[in-house]
Order: structure tokens, then sequence, then C-alpha cells
């Protein structure tokens, strides 16, 4: 090939790879500022929800519902209504999981735990961000689907997918390592509603089973 002619194509290969590398910083950084948008305008949070979990054949293998209550920092409180009722319960401290048809509860300390979760993200700071790669999955009107790859092998969760309506949360998808999917569909969303804190600790009955893993019990 003439000298020439390699020198263009080198440049044109350079140019390319130049151009796609903007266009990615581009899309992680409108990624995060839709992201950065939300948990600026939402210090409280409060919505119903669906919930389903899929397989990796698209075959639906559970369905819930109940509410959901988040309060940076840290605080939230997921309600699952019967058949299954269930509690997800974080003060900022501990997590509380009460299952109440097994009368059992564990609880554990939310420091490290907490930003294992999806639940975690959602009450961090943008630092949390910092643990993801972020990605623009979808884009239809004011709806924007933002994904999260956990850079690091410890989350529960091989793939995280916001939508974002504008800068408010209206799904969130995880991605499991088994393939299945969980998919939760938030509706009569109120941003910043007044929430009695109260709900952020956990109270239950004296003879519920309590498996305590906050010191390795």
């Amino acid at each position: 090939m003439p000298l020439h002619i390699l020198k263009l194509v080198t440049a044109l290969l350079l140019y390319g790879l130049l151009g796609s590398a903007l266009a990615n910083q581009a899309e992680t950084d409108e990624a995060r500022q839709r992201i950065q948008s939300f948990l600026d305008s939402a210090n409280r949070y409060h919505a119903a929800f669906t919930q389903q979990l899929v397989d990796a054949s698209g075959d639906v293998l559970e369905e819930s519902s109940g509410e959901f209550w988040l309060q940076r920092p840290g605080q939230f409180r997921w309600h699952y209504a019967p058949p299954m009722e269930r509690l997800l319960v974080s003060n900022g401290e501990k997590i509380w999981l009460y299952d109440i048809e097994l009368e059992q509860v564990s609880v554990r300390a939310a420091d490290g735990a907490l930003e294992q979760t999806p639940a975690g993200l959602l009450v961090a700071s943008s630092m949390a961000l910092d643990d993801y790669q972020l990605s623009i999955r979808e884009r239809s009107g004011e709806l924007l689907n933002v994904g999260l790859k956990p850079l690091n092998g410890q989350s529960d969760f091989e793939d995280i997918v916001l939508g974002l309506e504008g800068s408010t949360l209206v799904s969130l998808t995880l991605a499991d390592h088994f393939g299945q999917n969980t998919i939760i569909i938030f509706n009569d969303i109120e941003i910043n509603p007044i929430i009695d804190i109260s709900i952020f600790n956990l109270t239950f009955p004296p003879h519920v089973d309590i498996i305590d893993q906050t010191s390795g019990k």
C-alpha cells in the first residue's frame, strides 16, 4: 500500500476511534447528569409499585405489588402487599427484612451492605455512581433508560436500569447472575412528600424469630 494511502487510512481509523470515544463520554455524561438530577430533586420519594420476576425466556415467575418510601441519606421502606407480605427497611444504620408469613426478621448493618443494593444506590450520594459503568440504553421522549453496570463483583445484580422521565424515577430493572430480571414500575409518584420518619425503624411482635447479622451472630 502506498505510504500516503496508509497515512490516510490510519488517520481515518484514529478519527473514528476518537469520535467513538467522545460519543461514549458524552453519553456517559448525560446518563450521570440525569441520575444526578433525580438525586438532587428528590430527597424524599413515595410511590406505589408493581413488580415482576421474569426468567431468561421472558416467562413471569412471580408478581407482587406494594409501596416504596425513600429519604436520603440512607433510609427506605419497601412494603410488599399480601399474600407474600414482607418489609425491607433501612434507617441508615440497620437493614431489616421481615417476612410476615414466616414470622422471621433478619437484620444486618447497613454500612457496606447498603452500598451493594439497588435501594442503596437510590438513597446514596452521587459518589456511589463511581462504582458503576453508565450508559444510555433507550430514549423515548422524556423517558431515558440509564444502564448501570457494577464495576466490582460484589453486587447481587450484574446490571441495573433506571427509567427516568425527566428527573423522576419511574422504573427500575435488575438483572441477576442467573438470567432473571426483576422489573419494578412506579406509579402514583410523590416527590418530596412529608414522611413520618418512624417508618424507617422496624417494629414487630415479640414472638418473631430474629436472625441478627449485625455483629456476626
